[in-house]
């Protein structure tokens, strides 16, 4: 079971990204497909780490709530980051996007 703890105002969820590959490999019955998740996730995790603080809290409070739509993972909240962001940098809305 994957795990996510913390709110979009605290410090950075807690996910258990060996649960999701582990689960997500199951599924699709592929040892491979789960060692390749596992490098995906770790590198994804880095990519959250290094731009939480400097996110909108919008968007992390967006995408906090939608981990709890499915099941959690650093690659999926690490997409919906890099996709508000992108939207809110296209609009206008962010002059500095995270680096």
């Amino acid at each position: 079971m994957a795990v996510i703890s913390a709110r979009a105002d605290e410090q950075l969820p807690t996910i258990n990204g060996t649960a999701y590959c582990t689960t997500t490999a199951e599924l699709v019955d592929d040892e491979a497909f789960g060692r390749q998740c596992l490098d995906s996730e770790a590198k994804a995790e880095g990519h959250v780490r290094a731009l939480w603080a400097e996110t909108p809290d919008s968007v992390r409070t967006a995408c906090v709530r939608e981990l709890m739509l499915v099941t959690p993972s650093y690659q999926t909240l690490s997409t919906c980051m890099s996709t508000m962001v992108g939207d809110m940098w296209m609009s206008g809305e962010l002059k500095v996007v995270p680096r």
